[in-house]
């Protein structure tokens, strides 16, 4: 029978597998499509550049945590604004470069950004558009700071003295920071105050911060007193803004005369070694005015490498100054027991006591040699102290090198002879300097003195003595043990003794090279080494002609007379 048109039609049956497995699917592509979300979300958020979503009519439809951060806007603020009124172009006034973009902040303040935009495209149809973008101004202050910790970097390694370290430091951190004007370093004394050591001025400002400038070399800061007293006290770099902060005089002692250059911030921080404060260094502008947490790191990062530099300078000071107190103390302590005891040895020796026996004349004789010895090295010692407080007068005259290499040949002789020592004297021409011959002396005695102790037996020690290109010039050559590359560079520092001399117990305190270094140096000249282990060394010495060191000494005086 067939089914009539009008009968009601029959239910399908559904299979209930088939739905099941629908549902799943459907719940796995839910869960997928989440998992998508999610790990875009946390993408998105892992980034340090700035990601917003804008609608067709330029409105926020996202903005990530970077984007809130760099812009200064909490948590949703900025979803439904108008973002691309934040846009402000390339003619913000201050433009460090005519094609920057700039982005104002929830505070009004502008900051320079790399910006690039892709629009958003659903089915060929724009719907919209993401920015990302980067603080350009933070990546360019980064870079400067790194400039910065380099300049004063080099600042400390140019340096030899904390004295000469210190206005490099204050130049250096001014001119690379890019906003300072003003500077000063103010160092911490017995009293635990702050005075101002050393001032540092950016050129174009100098006149404009005269008066400021004057006014900090009067000041003198307690802890908690002024920016920099702040600092000493908290212990750590301190910020200061304007506004109500830069008229408390307390805060702020300066507060009237930079209200009226229009200084916009200050900033400061310690210089420390440890526990202690040793110094505070500050620096004020009129362009920077909100806190920059990299600045303050980079300072706190300085504070502590500048004060274990002066840390460091204060103890070599104070170990040289203790040094030559010894050598002083001790070298007069010495010199007067020694000269009691070559003075009975002379009545021994004339035999005014009685007379002596052969085996007590060499007895005698050994202890005048080790006694003129020992009284040789005190001289050393307290001339050493001497040339380094740059107190040894010079007795100037007409001296002949020729001469000066004869004489000191003669002196060498004894010595050379009991080791079979060839000397030699070569002289090119009449050079004569102007200088004190006793001096000159003492320098090529110890030279050619050098040059035999460190030669072996049935060597050869050479003095050459020429004029070239208006110097006077002395070598001392020698066929000895020579002198290692390594210790080329110590050479001439007082009490160093070469490697090869201490193995082999060549007696020696080291002195003799320092002390021809400065005494040629105090002549106008140089000194020098050329030297290789095994192959000998030459030193040579050279000074000014005497018609030349007459001519300068003549400028000098007149220089002189006219600055009087």
């Amino acid at each position: 029978m067939s089914e009539s048109p009008f009968s009601p039609p029959q239910r399908s049956r559904l299979d209930p597998a088939l739905l099941a497995a629908e549902l799943r699917a459907l719940r796995d592509r839910e869960q997928l499509l989440e998992t998508a979300v999610e790990y875009l979300r946390l993408l998105l958020e892992s980034t340090d550049e700035g990601i917003v979503g804008v609608d067709r009519e330029g409105r926020c439809t996202f903005a990530n945590t970077a984007a809130q951060l760099l812009l200064g806007y909490d948590s949703g603020e900025l979803v439904g604004q108008p973002f691309l009124e934040l846009v402000c172009g390339s003619a913000a006034e201050g433009s460090a470069a005519p094609e920057d973009l700039f982005f104002r902040r929830a505070d009004g303040t502008l900051f320079a950004a790399a910006c690039s935009t892709d629009p958003i495209v659903v089915e060929g149809d724009i719907q919209g558009a993401v920015l990302v973008f980067s603080d350009e101004g933070a990546s360019r202050r980064a870079q400067r700071y790194l400039e910065t910790q380099r300049a004063v970097t080099q600042a400390l390694a140019d340096s030899s003295t904390a004295e000469e370290a210190i206005p490099r430091i204050l130049e250096a951190l001014g001119e690379t920071m890019g906003w300072a004007e003003f500077g000063v370093f103010w160092a911490v004394d017995d009293q635990e105050t702050l005075r101002c050591r050393s001032r540092w001025v950016l050129p174009a400002a100098e006149q404009e911060f005269s008066e400021f400038a004057e006014l900090s070399g009067t000041l003198v800061l307690r802890r908690g007193v002024g920016l920099a007293g702040c600092a000493y006290e908290v212990g750590q770099p301190t910020w200061l803004t304007t506004g109500e902060a830069l008229s408390n005089r307390r805060a702020f002692r300066r507060a009237e005369t930079g209200n009226e250059l229009g200084l916009r911030c200050g900033v400061a921080f310690p210089i420390v070694a440890g526990a202690d404060v040793l110094a505070v260094i500050e620096f004020f502008g009129r362009e920077l005015d909100a806190p920059d947490e990299e600045l303050l790191a980079m300072m706190d990062s300085l504070g502590a490498s500048i004060g274990h530099y002066l840390e460091r300078k204060r103890a070599e000071s104070e170990a040289d100054r203790l040094k030559d107190e010894f050598i002083s103390l001790v070298s007069h302590e010495l010199r007067t027991p020694l000269s009691s005891v070559l003075g009975y040895l002379e009545l021994l020796e004339r035999e005014e006591v009685g007379p002596l026996t052969a085996d007590q004349r060499r007895c005698i004789a050994t202890i005048g040699r080790n006694a003129n010895r020992l009284l040789r090295l005190v001289g050393d010692l307290l001339l050493t102290a001497r040339l380094e407080a740059g107190d040894v007068p010079l007795e100037l005259e007409a001296v002949s090198l020729a001469a000066l290499g004869a004489d000191a040949l003669e002196n060498a002789r004894p010595q050379a002879s009991a080791k079979r020592i060839e000397l030699r004297l070569e002289i090119s021409g009449e050079p004569v300097v102007h200088g004190d011959r006793g001096r000159l002396a003492q320098v090529l005695d110890n030279l050619l003195s050098n040059a035999v102790k460190f030669t072996d037996e049935g060597g050869c020690a050479t003095v050459r003595v020429s004029a070239r290109a208006r110097r006077a010039v002395i070598e001392v050559a020698d066929t000895g043990l020579g002198i290692p590359c390594e210790d080329g560079e110590q050479l001439f520092r007082p009490f160093f003794r070469t490697a090869s001399a201490r193995a082999l117990a060549i007696q020696g305190s080291g002195l003799g090279l320092a002390i021809s270094r400065a005494l040629v140096e105090a002549h106008g000249g140089s000194i020098s080494c050329k030297s290789a282990e095994g192959a000998g060394a030459t030193f040579r010495v050279e000074l000014p002609l005497a018609a030349q060191a007459l001519s300068l000494a003549a400028v000098d005086v007149k220089a002189a007379e006219h600055g009087r």
